[in-house]
């Protein structure tokens, strides 16, 4: 990518992003051979979704009839693993926010054979967390697992969740890394397909 230099915090994991082919680019001029990432552009549902979907459950995801949205092929997918359970607003075309993800996560790692904190753990986990209060109820568990296993991080040295904010495509990428990394230590569930790079 053009747009993605060598030095940058998020360079592996966008490179590795887009040779899982969990990842686009934001554009392409076939004249040149250029590639645009466009890394701190925001992340809707609908891409995330797709991210997802694409990413561990690439033989389920079908073509798209010339009638339905883009992204409805992955939202089907989603649906049938249950993966937008407890995400609030179904506005695929706004930003998803980082309460969103966290949820979604949480599902992809019970989907895919992981579990989530128990009460006790999740009790454990609220005091690193400064705004913790500010987190939706039904979601808390999925912050505090997410958290526990280093799959999303504070957006301060302090560690505030921020859980409203938005994510930029850099910050999807390093997320869907960190998420991937773990789901193979569930070696039962990962499907050699996948573990070859498909």
């Amino acid at each position: 990518f053009a747009d993605v230099d060598s030095n940058q915090w998020f360079y592996d994991s966008v490179q590795q992003a887009f040779a899982d082919g969990a990842v686009n680019g934001a554009a392409y001029d076939a004249a040149t051979g250029t590639r645009i990432f466009r890394p701190a552009g925001a992340v809707t549902l609908a891409e995330f979704t797709a991210i997802v979907t694409r990413a561990f459950y690439p033989t389920e995801v079908g073509q798209r009839d010339a009638s339905q949205l883009w992204y409805t092929p992955h939202v089907k997918v989603a649906d049938s693993h249950n993966l937008l359970s407890d995400v609030g607003s179904r506005n695929f075309n706004s930003p998803v926010t980082r309460c969103q993800m966290a949820q979604m996560m949480l599902n992809i790692l019970i989907d895919q054979g992981g579990s989530a904190l128990d009460s006790a753990a999740v009790r454990e986990i609220a005091p690193q967390i400064p705004d913790w209060d500010t987190v939706d109820a039904i979601n808390r568990t999925a912050v505090a697992t997410c958290y526990s296993l280093g799959l999303l991080k504070g957006t301060d040295s302090s560690g505030t969740f921020n859980g409203a904010a938005t994510m930029q495509r850099c910050e999807c990428a390093a997320v869907y890394i960190r998420l991937r990394d773990h789901l193979k230590t569930l070696s039962h569930h990962y499907s050699d397909s996948y573990q070859s790079g498909r």
